[in-house]
C-alpha cells in the first residue's frame, strides 16, 4: 500500500488527463480510488498501532535528511506520465507499464516510504541509525517519518511500524517533546 500511496500523483494526473476511452464517469472514480485507498489504509495502520500501543521507542545514533528523495521521486514520476497519449489503448498500456516498472523500482530500491502527501502535511522523512539491540551487532538503520525539523544524536523518538524499517512518529510525540523542554 505505500507503493501505491508514494505513486499516488500518477493517479490524479490520469483523473485530470481522462481517457478517450473510458468515460470520465468511470474513469476519474477510479483513480480517485487509487489515490484514496491507500492513504486510508496507512491512516488506519497508524491508528491501530498508536491504539495498541505497539509503539517502539528510537534512539537516535545518526539522523540523514531525505528531502532529495522528493526530487529524485518526482523526475522519473511525472515525465513518463506527460510524455503519454491517452487518446489510444496503447499509449495507457505504454503508462501502465512504466507506471508498474516504477512501482518495481520503488520497492527495489526501498524508497516506497517517499510520498508526496507526508511531505504536504510537514512530515519530514529522516535515514536513522540507532545502536543495535544486544543480540546483534552493529547498528539498525530506520527510516522515520516525523514533523521534527531535526533529529540529534541521543535524542528519543517515540513512533510506531508501518512495515519493514519504516518508523512513523506522530506529531504528538513532537509536542510531547516541545513539552518536556
Amino acid at each position: 500500500m505505500m507503493i501505491l500511496a508514494s505513486l499516488s500523483p500518477v493517479f490524479l494526473v490520469w483523473a485530470i488527463i481522462g481517457m478517450n476511452r473510458i468515460p470520465d464517469l468511470v474513469f476519474v472514480p477510479i483513480c480517485l480510488l487509487l489515490v484514496s485507498i491507500p492513504h486510508y489504509v496507512i491512516i488506519r495502520r497508524i491508528k491501530v498501532a498508536l491504539k495498541t500501543r505497539s509503539e517502539k521507542q528510537i534512539t537516535i545514533l545518526t539522523a540523514k535528511d531525505s528531502r532529495e528523495h522528493l526530487l529524485t521521486y518526482f523526475m522519473p514520476l511525472a515525465l513518463p506520465v506527460m510524455a503519454v497519449s491517452f487518446s489510444d489503448w496503447r499509449g495507457f498500456s505504454a503508462t501502465l507499464f512504466v507506471f508498474s516498472i516504477m512501482a518495481f523500482a520503488s520497492w527495489h530500491l526501498r524508497v516506497f516510504y517517499v510520498n508526496v502527501f507526508f511531505a504536504l502535511f510537514g512530515y519530514r522523512i529522516f535515514k536513522v541509525t540507532q545502536p543495535a539491540n544486544k543480540l546483534s551487532h552493529g547498528i539498525d538503520e530506520r527510516i522515520l517519518i516525523t514533523k521534527r525539523v531535526q533529529l540529534n544524536e541521543g535524542d528519543k523518538v517515540v513512533a510506531v511500524n508501518l512495515g519493514g524499517n519504516v518508523y512513523y512518529a506522530p506529531a504528538r510525540e513532537l509536542k510531547e517533546q516541545t513539552n518536556a523542554i
